[in-house]
């Protein structure tokens, strides 16, 4: 046998080859296997840049799906409150407080039954409700039927919000809750344009201008079943009808937490459910909540965490109880210990709309004159929506931490009781309000975009799908209760102005 790398013995082809050719290999392999190795990774890089022009497409497809998905459902009930007058002249109030309420059902009830609908049935109830309030409205023969598809309209808007907001779990969260709020801060412009386009520019009749918005609902289905790219997960939409849906091989991962100090945290567990059993819903869900660190996948993991204070804690696997499997009474502690997050959500929501019923109704250039009211409740409601519009858009770059979220109460609070002032005591009295309502916008919009950017943020990525569901009731209870507040603050701005027709006694 011949030794590589030793001489060769004499042939009878009197072939006198070199020293190269003593191994029995072309002097050409080496090239042609660095040229295939080349080719190789040539061809790779291909693949990479396909796959990554790919995921971008998909990307943008989501995102204009979480887009118009967010503008389509509130979009009815901007265009609802915008015919309010066309509803009900003298009992205004009464239309605000049906397109709110059924709501508040929705999102309080929603952590208890989601998981037991699918999306796809949850998308089609939501297109059927939007038709079926739009017609009721348009075509109602009483104030009472009217109000009836007021409600249709509320229950969508409710069930639409509290499920998208779930839904975005199973995709980029970040972005899909950004694009899903920049839709929903949109459709306050939308709707208004809506009506006042079709209505004053067009000269269409009120029922004429609820039957076009059907076309609304087409556009929702569309932006569900075609736009939208189905999650990596898997099968949500056709195979799932549980809320905590199975995550592709993430099913065997630990879907119950409970915080417990940094000092003593250890890594996580491997994926056995062999632990102890979770027990009652208090000791599951405490009060301490900790941000999670971005995975590549748009996952959250259990990360060291980015805020600070008292308002951080860590959420550790501690039981073999699975989400879709917690009791009532698990889910309702677990929303409970959400209240960091939807606490100064309602208080921002409570004082923007106090602003809004309350004091901006009563003010006008002269206050006396009901079309100078009319005209400055108006153009401050424009200014409102453009700067929810603008802050509900920067989720991606104007990223609060919990405690920032806090301070946003505050703010609201104080421009309350300056618009209060101003109304009453008319010491800063012209146009230029209305840079501060847009700031009210603003201050607004980064509430709600942030605020369950950190929902998403501070719980694992088994329950994430649930908080993002739960925490969605912590605005609806702001706008419920600044309905009843702020009738009793313009009553007493009316009284204090000696304006009569306040609904209230100050």
């Amino acid at each position: 046998m011949t030794q590589r790398g030793a001489p060769r013995e004499p042939t009878n082809n009197n072939n006198d080859d070199d020293d190269n050719n003593t191994t029995g290999i072309s002097p050409f392999t080496d090239r042609k296997e660095s040229i295939g190795a080349a080719l190789l990774v040539h061809h790779r890089g291909d693949e990479t840049a396909v796959e990554a022009r790919r995921r971008r497409r998909t990307r943008l497809r989501n995102d204009a799906a979480f887009w118009l998905l967010g503008l389509i459902n509130n979009s009815s009930y901007v265009i609802m409150m915008a015919v309010a007058k066309e509803i009900a002249p003298d009992a205004v109030g009464v239309v605000f407080f049906a397109d709110v309420a059924p709501t508040m059902v929705i999102k309080v009830t929603a952590p208890y039954w989601f998981h037991l609908v699918p999306y796809s049935a949850r998308v089609w109830a939501c297109t059927m409700l939007l038709v079926l309030s739009l017609v009721t409205v348009g075509y109602g023969e009483s104030t009472r039927v009217q109000l009836l598809g007021v409600c249709f309209s509320s229950l969508q808007a409710g069930l639409g919000e509290s499920s998208f907001l779930a839904l975005a779990s199973f995709y980029d969260t970040p972005r899909a809750l950004t694009a899903w709020s920049s839709g929903t801060g949109f459709a306050g412009i939308f709707g208004y344009a809506w009506v006042f386009a079709l209505t004053f520019v067009l000269g269409l009749s009120f029922r004429a201008t609820l039957m076009m918005a059907n076309l609304l609902g087409l556009v929702f289905l569309y932006a569900y079943f075609k736009l939208l790219s189905a999650p990596r997960s898997g099968t949500l939409r056709n195979g799932s009808s549980s809320l905590q849906t199975r995550r592709g091989n993430r099913a065997a991962a630990p879907d119950t937490y409970s915080p417990i100090p940094s000092s003593q945290r250890s890594p996580p567990p491997s994926p056995s459910l062999n632990g102890p059993s979770g027990g009652g819903g208090a000791e599951l869900f405490s009060s301490n909540i900790e941000h999670g660190s971005r995975e590549e996948d748009g996952g959250w993991g259990l990360g060291e965490g980015r805020g600070g204070g008292a308002l951080d804690v860590e959420l550790v696997p501690t039981a073999s109880v699975r989400a879709p499997e917690m009791t009532v009474g698990q889910r309702l502690c677990f929303t409970i210990s959400l209240w960091r997050f939807t606490v100064p959500l309602m208080l921002v929501y409570f004082a923007e709309y106090t602003m809004q019923t309350g004091t901006w109704s009563a003010i006008g250039f002269p206050v006396s004159s009901i079309a100078a009211r009319e005209r400055f409740y108006e153009y401050a409601n424009w200014c409102y929506q453009g700067g929810v519009f603008v802050s509900r858009s920067s989720g991606m770059v104007v990223r609060l931490s919990p405690l920032m979220l806090w301070s946003l109460p505050a703010v609201q609070v104080l421009m309350l009781l300056f618009f209060y002032l101003v109304a009453v005591e008319k010491f800063w009295y012209g146009y230029g309000l209305l840079f501060l309502c847009f700031g009210v916008g603003l201050v607004g919009g980064l509430g709600y975009v942030n605020a369950f950017r950190l929902v998403a943020e501070a719980v694992p990525p088994e329950l994430k799908e649930l908080a993002l569901a739960a925490a969605s009731v912590g605005d609806s209870f702001g706008v419920m209760f600044s309905d009843i507040f702020g009738t009793f603050v313009q009553a007493c701005v009316y009284k204090k102005n000696g304006i009569p027709g306040a609904w209230a006694s100050c």
